[in-house]
């Protein structure tokens, strides 16, 4: 879904090109959360504009973790947006996106 979302192509099936277009349009957000370091972020997302720090986010829910043929199917399904988050995390780090592609077109 994030290709679709971030790209603005809710509706079709996404494919390389809705990839692409998301990761120009995630490159104009003026932030964009790594959950992986949810708290970080929050906290220097919320010093850039003057506010107060939060309360830590606690995960008080738990739940089953998928086995491996449920991963796969997800994995599967969601291969376009692990690429999106792959190459937006590859820009964080200063990696050329464009060579993450096996395509001919430009994305910075």
């Amino acid at each position: 879904m994030a290709c679709r979302y971030y790209s603005g192509q809710v509706s079709e099936e996404p494919n390389t090109q809705n990839l692409i277009t998301a990761l120009h349009n995630l490159e104009n957000f003026r932030y964009v959360l790594d959950f992986n370091n949810f708290n970080e972020e929050i906290e220097n997302m919320l010093s850039d504009f003057n506010m107060p720090k939060p309360l830590p986010h606690k995960q008080k829910s738990s739940y089953t973790r998928p086995n491996k043929n449920e991963c796969d199917l997800i994995k599967r399904f969601n291969r376009l947006d692990i690429e999106l988050f792959n190459a937006w995390q590859a820009l964080q780090h200063g990696i050329n996106v464009g060579d993450l592609f096996d395509i001919n077109e430009s994305v910075d």
